[in-house]
């Protein structure tokens, strides 16, 4: 069984230059688990930032190369 609470929270990367700042963000309200995003540069992006952090991401991208990564 599930337990506790799952919360949904959309962030904006059309500027590739913010995800830092979101990453930090996500990092601080102790994310688990990122869904997307959608274009596989920002996806690449994101991967190598959340990887030290334990973070996990379906990323929504057809790029086959996303799918074969691991840490």
């Amino acid at each position: 069984a599930l337990e506790g609470n799952i919360k949904v929270i959309t962030y904006d990367i059309a500027e590739e230059s913010r995800i830092p700042v979101i990453v930090n963000k996500m990092k601080a309200r102790g994310t688990m688990l990122v869904l997307g995003p959608i274009f596989s540069s920002n996806a690449q992006t994101i991967i190598q930032q959340i990887a030290p952090y334990g973070m996990t991401m379906i990323t929504l991208s057809n790029n086959p190369l996303l799918a074969s990564q691991k840490d």
